[in-house]
């Protein structure tokens, strides 16, 4: 290796991060635009499907995940949230709960963390009283607690 490349090493490698992450920008980029159509087409298919509530059930269901795995791409989802500490967990999930994100599938999909930190991070949250959980048969929603003034 001569003084040139030992001099530039630093700055090829810094290159090649850029690089990286330009790729993996246009794979979200294109990964989106692909959701989006498909969005667009389910939601033209459920305005044609009237008569059969099933279906209208089913078409509903798989738009909201996709439109839930839309804004996780779009808030950054591409963001290592694995590697943030709990303080930046705790309020990037009161975040997402305030927006409307109450279950923890969604919760889970938009932060692509692990399940057990998850519900770590959320019981965490209710014994601060910051959320409060909330059960309707079998499913469970978290929402933020309304502080007194």
């Amino acid at each position: 290796m001569g003084l040139r490349e030992w001099f530039l090493q630093p700055y090829l490698q810094r290159l090649k991060e850029i690089e990286k992450k330009l790729s993996n920008l246009d794979e979200i980029s294109h990964k989106l635009e692909l959701l989006e159509t498909k969005l667009e087409q389910l939601d033209m298919l459920k305005d044609n499907v009237k008569d059969n509530r099933l279906t209208v059930r089913e078409l509903q269901k798989e738009i909201e995940a996709i439109r839930i795995e839309i804004e996780a791409i779009k808030i950054g989802r591409e963001a290592d949230f694995s590697k943030a500490s709990d303080l930046e967990l705790e309020e990037k999930i009161m975040e997402l709960l305030k927006q409307g994100y109450t279950s923890p599938s969604e919760l889970y999909r938009m932060l692509n963390i692990s399940k057990d930190k998850l519900y770590r991070i959320l019981n965490n949250l209710i014994e601060k009283r910051r959320i409060a959980k909330i059960k309707k048969k079998r499913r469970v929603y978290y929402i933020p607690v309304e502080e007194e003034i």
